[in-house]
């Protein structure tokens, strides 16, 4: 019995998909403060933690929808076949629970074949971009205007404005499907 089940048998009215894109909200929030911190060089760990909650919570968005029947299954899933930036964010979130990604979603593939590169391009890999101009100057100051990267199919996705985009797409979504 699911959590939603134990509290509509008490009465209370549950939407377990609500709740996840409110709280892919919340993470998006959170990843703005870093976007436009001044963090020092120490928090970079914390940074790449807040990513990757950022886009697990963003994929498994996907997985609510289906669990909670809301919409068809289908529909979820051309959406997420129809939106490069939701394949990149299911790969982040895999890349980021798993040691090697078996099928990644976006990847190199190999020229005359149906097959994804097994090495190097497959997947996505997240970096952080480096102001050279400020390492030049070695001064104390706080980091500002932090970059960081997403190489995915061999294009570079700054992870911000691919967080921007996820966020954008799934309100789009959830309005055409009326699920607000």
């Amino acid at each position: 019995m699911s959590r939603k089940d134990i509290l509509e048998d008490l009465g209370i009215t549950v939407k377990p998909h609500l709740e996840q894109f409110a709280r892919v909200n919340r993470w998006k929030e959170r990843l703005d403060k870093i976007r436009f911190s001044n963090s020092p060089e120490s928090n970079l760990d914390y940074h790449y933690d807040f990513i990757y909650a950022f886009f697990t919570n963003c994929y498994h968005l996907r997985d609510f929808l289906r669990h909670s029947k809301v919409i068809q299954t289908n529909l979820v899933d051309d959406f997420f076949a129809n939106n490069k930036e939701m394949q990149i964010c299911r790969d982040i979130c895999n890349e980021s629970k798993h040691c090697i990604l078996d099928t990644p979603s976006i990847g190199a593939k190999i020229p005359d074949t149906n097959k994804k590169s097994a090495k190097g391009w497959a997947g996505v890999f997240l970096i952080r971009e480096y102001d050279y101009f400020q390492n030049t100057l070695k001064n104390d100051n706080p980091i500002k205007n932090i970059k960081y990267v997403v190489l995915a199919d061999l294009e570079k996705y700054n992870v911000f404005e691919l967080a921007d985009k996820c966020c954008q797409l799934w309100s789009s979504f959830f309005e055409a499907n009326n699920l607000l």
